[in-house]
């Protein structure tokens, strides 16, 4: 994979995770206005739950020189990433609960908001990618 290709998909691959993140930032103001600070910290808790990790997978998938990198490594690395991802996740996930003892719900609200975020992103990165090309 050359140093061009490899860019443009991590540039890609961060700007998915920024419709997330801006969802997130979105419904933490709504929140803030309608419910409250408690609630909307919260659910911004369950979704920087949800995009640290996702993060560092990107970060970690798209880094380094992948010129020279064999297949078996390169699904090798994405394992380990993965696994590392979920990992964090399940700690950050513990952590919150434990010592910050948040709601519940709120906090699985905002981590299940941004992962539907991120599945419908690629059809709104799509649509806009088209509207700017009319």
């Amino acid at each position: 994979m050359s140093r061009t290709v490899l860019y443009s998909k991590r540039v890609e691959a961060f700007q998915l995770l920024s419709i997330p993140a801006g969802m997130l930032a979105i419904t933490f103001l709504v929140l803030l206005i309608a419910e409250g600070s408690y609630i909307s910290c919260v659910v911004l808790a369950g979704g920087l739950i949800w995009l640290v990790p996702n993060l560092y997978f990107a970060a970690k998938i798209f880094s380094g020189d992948r010129a020279k990198i064999t297949p078996e490594l390169m699904l090798k690395n994405f394992y380990q990433a993965e696994v590392i991802k979920l990992t964090l996740c399940a700690t950050l996930f513990i952590a919150t609960v434990k010592f910050l003892s948040v709601a519940i719900v709120p906090l699985l609200i905002g981590f299940a908001l941004a992962q539907v975020t991120f599945w419908i992103s690629p059809i709104l990165l799509n649509k806009v990618k088209r509207l700017i090309k009319e």
